[in-house]
């Protein structure tokens, strides 16, 4: 599903932004509602947020990778053709990408050693 949101998102997108296909005509644009975006960014965190009326000391349910990781993708994707949500992931986007460099080198060296 997010990685449909992702594709969904694309629909009609142009790098100049003028709404019309390489022919000339019209291309179908469609942004993603944000109630959706809000969702996708949900599931960014590593952990879900707790249910509403649910026990506080209840341990957190974990995101697994895989759903992060098309997460990201689809947000990315939304920000392509929305520069106002692009301003508001910048920070975020960045600093996940950080993040998965060290440990990706972190990585390298554990394997390398």
């Amino acid at each position: 599903m997010l990685r449909q949101i992702g594709e969904v998102a694309l629909l009609g997108f142009s790098p100049d932004d003028n709404g019309l296909g390489s022919d000339g005509r019209p291309t179908l644009s469609s942004r993603a509602s944000l109630e959706l975006v809000a969702l996708v960014r949900v599931l960014l965190a590593p952990t879900l947020p707790p249910r509403p009326g649910a026990v506080v000391a209840a341990v957190a349910e974990a995101v697994p990778e895989s759903v992060r990781a098309f997460a990201f993708v689809a947000l990315g994707k939304c920000c392509l053709v929305d520069a106002s949500l692009a301003k508001e992931c910048v920070t975020l986007l960045v600093r996940e990408v950080d993040h998965c460099r060290h440990q990706a080198e972190g990585a390298g060296h554990v394997a390398r050693g």
